[in-house]
């Protein structure tokens, strides 16, 4: 009786350790296309990526399959209509590069991928995920013109509108591509879409594509720009003054609008920021001091709804490609991810003087909010990297 039962024993085991062997590992997850989540504006062969939903031990990728479809309901359909590359032998999880039929400008596409175990069993196919394609060439770049408020001011600080009036239908997809020498900030309809430097060498000038699907409405739209251009210097090429922006409707019936910058948009130079003000790092181009007369700004300048009759129109420099934006703008999925960061201390050193100290070197701009003063009052503020023997900001540690 007891080797009957010890038998049984070994035959369980035997049985569950052969099931679990076989046992498919889950569907990939962190899908991502040139290593970003769902990126918007991709160059014309992107790469994929995934990562292997196994928790057994020692296991690997064997094989891959990925699928790309014009829809998330065509995959479902197991439909790829776009693309399948087959059953590939290979571990490779990254930079698998899309090897389909040419990709289309401005136009969504959805994607899945399912792996293989070593011995030999397949996943499921993943949730689908999205991308979008960007511009390809100067040619889709078509309805959008650089333009500029036309200036000698070396350090230039601009603001741009335009409201726009989209049709009552459903809107199926909403993207906004744009760029900007050297820095810029979109809004639309008064919200914050993102910001960045979207500078390079001029004929390789990157762009950055947003979806606005949600921000856009029925009537009048606006988009906003604040553009900063302060020349060249070390690691910058100094271009040219200018934006270029393309947003670009599709509705639920197949029809579409372009909104793109040119000469009806409204600019006026930020009035806050006072000109003529010097880097302090002589030679390298960079630390620029920002002298903001406060009486002067203007909160409300992104809002609809604000007052821009009296505004110029933007100066048309021409449509993509123009000097000095040679070639195609080419994609840059950077994107700059802001957080609060609170003081360590707040210490009065007397006679309206504050040492504000956050611990260690952070990366950021100051946020302070003013009361108590007068119109006119000038209040200097100046960051370091350490404390001097008297507790105040050291201006010795400066990189020079």
């Amino acid at each position: 009786m007891t080797v009957r039962v010890l038998l049984a024993v070994a035959s369980l085991a035997l049985a569950s350790c052969t099931t679990s062997q076989f046992t498919p590992s889950s569907a990939p997850g962190a899908l991502r296309v040139d290593d970003a989540v769902a990126p918007v504006g991709t160059g014309a062969t992107p790469f994929f990526g995934w990562q292997v939903n196994d928790s057994r031990p020692n296991e690997l990728q064997s094989r891959y399959q990925v699928r790309v479809a014009s829809s998330a309901d065509a995959l479902a359909a197991d439909h790829a209509d776009v693309w399948d590359s087959g059953e590939i032998a290979s571990s490779e999880q990254n930079h698998i590069a899309y090897a389909g039929p040419a990709l289309a400008a401005d136009h969504q596409y959805f994607w899945q991928v399912r792996t293989w175990d070593k011995a030999g069993v397949p996943s499921a196919f993943s949730a689908p995920a999205a991308f979008v394609v960007g511009p390809l060439g100067n040619a889709d770049w078509s309805g959008a013109s650089w333009i500029r408020r036309t200036t000698n001011d070396a350090d230039d600080y601009t603001y741009y509108r335009k409201t726009a009036e989209l049709p009552n239908r459903p809107v199926q997809r909403a993207t906004v591509y744009v760029t900007g020498v050297h820095t810029y900030e979109l809004f639309v309809n008064g919200q914050r879409v993102g910001a960045g430097p979207a500078y390079q060498y001029p004929q390789y000038q990157y762009y950055n594509g947003y979806d606005i699907t949600a921000l856009v409405k029925p009537g009048a739209n606006l988009f906003a720009v604040f553009n900063h251009w302060f020349g060249g210097g070390q690691g910058r090429a100094t271009s040219a003054r200018g934006i270029l922006l393309k947003a670009v409707i599709h509705y639920a019936d197949g029809s579409s609008v372009v909104v793109g910058t040119d000469g009806t948009w409204k600019q006026l130079q930020a009035p806050a920021w006072v000109l003529g003000q010097k880097s302090h790092n002589a030679g390298e181009g960079t630390g620029f001091i920002e002298r903001i007369d406060g009486r002067k700004l203007l909160p409300q300048w992104n809002q609809p709804g604000f007052n821009d009759s009296a505004w110029a129109a933007a100066d048309v420099i021409g449509a993509q490609p123009t000097a000095p934006w040679v070639n195609p703008p080419q994609p840059d999925y950077t994107r700059i991810v802001e957080e609060e960061i609170a003081p360590a201390s707040v210490t009065a050193l007397g006679n309206g003087a504050y040492l504000v100290d956050f611990g260690k070197v952070h990366a950021g701009m100051p946020r302070i909010a003013f009361t108590g003063g007068s119109p006119g009052q000038l209040v200097t503020m100046m960051g370091g990297y350490g404390l001097g023997a008297n507790g105040r900001v050291d201006p010795r540690q400066n990189q020079n």
